[in-house]
């Protein structure tokens, strides 16, 4: 049985700009099997994740997408929909979307 990936329709430099605006810093490292991540960070509502580090231009899979959601709603930061206007607007402002 092979599984699908199934991808959000926002990349990765489209949910690095909504999270900014949500005081999420960025940052890049590899975990100890030297596999490249992204770090968020947002200190004020000691709150993180970390996601696979791809191509600013690589769709998000939805796994992360919601891993994002549940990290802002159980700290408080925004419920999912004020998330995804925030990241829709992030969208439309990028030059080159689709």
């Amino acid at each position: 049985m092979t599984s699908r990936l199934i991808y959000s329709e926002y990349n990765y430099a489209q949910l690095a700009r909504a999270l900014a605006k949500l005081g999420f810093s960025e940052s890049r490292g590899k975990t100890d099997l030297n596999i490249p991540y992204r770090a968020y960070d947002n200190p004020e509502h000691e709150a993180w994740t970390m996601l696979p580090d791809l191509a600013d231009d690589e769709r998000v899979e939805h796994v992360y997408l919601r891993r994002v959601e549940r990290v802002l709603e159980e700290h408080g930061i925004v419920d999912s929909e004020t998330f995804h206007r925030l990241i829709q607007e992030a969208a439309q402002k990028e030059p080159h979307a689709a």
